[in-house]
C-alpha cells in the first residue's frame, strides 16, 4: 500500500454503549464528514491520552447508510478493552480506514451462506442490513454459531427481519428446548439440510480461528461445494 492508499484518520467521539449479549458491549460513535465504507470492511481504533494501549481493529457492525459507526466485541481483560469500557461518553478517539475486502457478491439469485462464530457476526449485520435496505436482491443464508442465546450478539434483530430470501440458522452449542435451530457445532449434515444447491452458492466465514479452520475443512470436504467460491476472515 502506497503513501496514496493508506486510509484516512478521523477523530470520533463516543456517543454511547450498551450491552448487547453476555459479556459482550456495543459502543457507538459519531460517523465524521467524508467517511465513507463498504458493508463488511473494518477500521483500526486508538484511544488518545491513556498510555501503553495499542490500537485495535473492529468491523463495522453498522450498514453504510447509518450517520454512526457502531463496533461490537467481547469483553476481556485486555488493557484496550478495559479501557474502552471506562470511557465517558463525549469521549475522543481516533479511527483510521476503511481496511479489507470482505463484502457480498453482487450476482442477483445466487445465494450468499453467511457462517458466523461468535463475534464474526459483526461484518455480517453490516451487510445483513445493507442488503435489506435494497430488498435482498442476493438470497442469504445465516448459520449463527454460539454456545447458546444470551451470547449471540444481535440474535433478536436477526430474528425480527421478515423477508422470504433471509433466512437465520442459530447453531447452538447449548439449544434451549423448544427453540428453532440446530444443536452442536456447525457440520456437513447442518449444512445440506439447509442449502438447497451447495455448487451455486457462496460460502463466507468470519469468526475466530479454531471455528474459521473447522468450518473451511467442512467446505473443502464437501464435493459439490466450489473451492472458489469460499471467502474467509480470520479474527
Amino acid at each position: 500500500m502506497n503513501a496514496k492508499n493508506i486510509p484516512k484518520k478521523y477523530s470520533v467521539k463516543l456517543v454511547e454503549k450498551e450491552s448487547i449479549a453476555k459479556n459482550t458491549m456495543g459502543f457507538t460513535f459519531e460517523r465524521p464528514g467524508g467517511f465513507s465504507f463498504r458493508a463488511g470492511q473494518f477500521i483500526t481504533i486508538t484511544i488518545p491520552k491513556i498510555p501503553d494501549v495499542r490500537p485495535y481493529a473492529f468491523s463495522i457492525a453498522s450498514p453504510p447508510s447509518d450517520n454512526e459507526i457502531l463496533l461490537a466485541m467481547r469483553m476481556s481483560d485486555s488493557k484496550f478493552k478495559k479501557a474502552i469500557s471506562r470511557l465517558s461518553l463525549g469521549y475522543e478517539c481516533q479511527i483510521q480506514g476503511p481496511f479489507g475486502k470482505l463484502g457480498i457478491h453482487d450476482t442477483p439469485g445466487i445465494p450468499a451462506v453467511f457462517l458466523a462464530g461468535g463475534m464474526g457476526i459483526a461484518p455480517f449485520r453490516s451487510i445483513i442490513l445493507d442488503e435489506e435496505d435494497k430488498g435482498f436482491p442476493v438470497p442469504i443464508i445465516l448459520f449463527d454459531c454460539n454456545r447458546e442465546p444470551k451470547t449471540a450478539a444481535f440474535f433478536h434483530e436477526f430474528e425480527s427481519i421478515k423477508n422470504k430470501n433471509f433466512r437465520l440458522i442459530p447453531v447452538m452449542e447449548f439449544l434451549p428446548k423448544g427453540m428453532r435451530g440446530e444443536c452442536g457445532l456447525i457440520s456437513k449434515e447442518i449444512l445440506k439440510k439447509h442449502v438447497p444447491n451447495l455448487a451455486q452458492a457462496v460460502f463466507y466465514v468470519v469468526g475466530p480461528e479454531a471455528m474459521v479452520d473447522c468450518a473451511q475443512k467442512l467446505l473443502t470436504d464437501l464435493p459439490a461445494v466450489d473451492k472458489n467460491k469460499i471467502v474467509i476472515e480470520e479474527f
